[in-house]
């Protein structure tokens, strides 16, 4: 993996940028039980706008092929999206391509996510921000190409900075839902901010 960061700082960035590539291969002459590679580039932009209003745009896109005696990248490399570090709005690994025979998610072997949003402080003495977001992205099989046919949600939330890390509590709505989509998710996490 190659990464560069010049984001001002962990916690609260207000400018830079985070870039990782990263590549892994696995089977081969290694002598796995699995052939593959997986190739995955992330590049997050931070930027002031007004006042105190942050910025911050995050795009990923990754794609995992099988080789050899393996004939689909193992299910563990594909890609389920939706949730908290992909597509807010939709239920955790909801988005992804379905077998034609069960109807149940098969995950993708390649995807992209792109998140928009932004920042701004709430109650700055206890390090409280609000954010609004867009996000979009979607994932495909072997079967489809990378297309222009993404699910889209939207929502709002609240970020805390607390002694023990970071605090997520977000409201996310799903803009072109599904049959089996709920109206809304509730995403919560503690540890790293994405």
């Amino acid at each position: 993996a190659l990464a560069r960061n010049t984001v001002d700082s962990p916690t609260e960035p207000t400018r830079g940028m985070r870039a990782r590539f990263s590549f892994e291969y696995a089977g081969g002459f290694l002598d796995a039980e699995s052939n593959y590679t997986v190739t995955t580039l992330e590049i997050a932009h931070f930027w002031p706008l007004w006042w105190k209003f942050v910025g911050h745009l995050r795009g990923n896109i990754a794609y995992g092929e099988a080789f050899g005696e393996t004939p689909l990248l193992p299910v563990q490399k594909r890609y389920f999206l939706g949730g908290a570090n992909t597509i807010r709005g939709y239920e955790n690994f909801s988005i992804s391509p379905t077998s034609p025979l069960t109807g149940g998610e098969t995950g993708g072997n390649k995807a992209f996510w792109i998140n928009g949003e932004i920042l701004f402080p709430i109650y700055e003495p206890l390090r409280l921000r609000g954010v609004v977001f867009v996000d979009m992205g979607n994932s495909f099989d072997e079967l489809h190409d990378f297309s222009w046919t993404v699910k889209y949600g939207a929502g709002v939330g609240v970020r805390f900075i607390s002694p023990l890390g970071a605090i997520r509590l977000e409201v996310g709505f799903p803009l072109n839902p599904g049959p089996a989509d709920n109206n809304y998710e509730i995403i919560f996490s503690a540890g790293r901010l994405f």
